[in-house]
């Protein structure tokens, strides 16, 4: 589907199959890394809130200050801000996409610790 915060999703089968799908994938997942999103697709955030519970176990890029690579620029306002109002404890990880080979590694690595450390990846 093109980008487009009004597209319907429910007047097409092969659309409503794959949107079905998607959300049994998101109930099945231990983790949910949403990566290069803006969060403006509210067919998406139902699905995540609907699907994935904690909601600890979802992580939400944004983009990364460029002089330090550990915060977000000041351009993921909204998103964070729709993070924390709409996600809860959703993690939100500063990336520069393809700036390095390992951008956003300590954001993905301490998120991944966090949920195993609390049990929630195992078994």
């Amino acid at each position: 589907m093109l980008p487009d915060p009004d597209k319907v999703y429910d007047q097409d089968d092969i659309i409503i199959a794959l949107w079905q799908q998607f959300g049994e994938a998101l109930a099945r997942a231990k983790r949910v890394f949403v990566f290069g999103h803006s969060l403006n697709d509210r067919y998406l955030l139902h699905a995540l809130l609907q699907n994935v519970q904690p909601l600890d176990r979802i992580a939400i890029t944004v983009l990364a200050d460029p002089a330090d690579p550990e915060r977000p620029d000041p351009s993921a306002g909204p998103v964070i801000a729709k993070t924390t109002q709409l996600l809860g404890n959703a993690a939100i990880i500063p990336m520069r996409f393809g700036s390095a080979r390992d951008a956003g590694y300590p954001g993905i690595r301490t998120w991944t610790e966090k949920l195993s450390g609390d049990g929630l990846l195992s078994g």
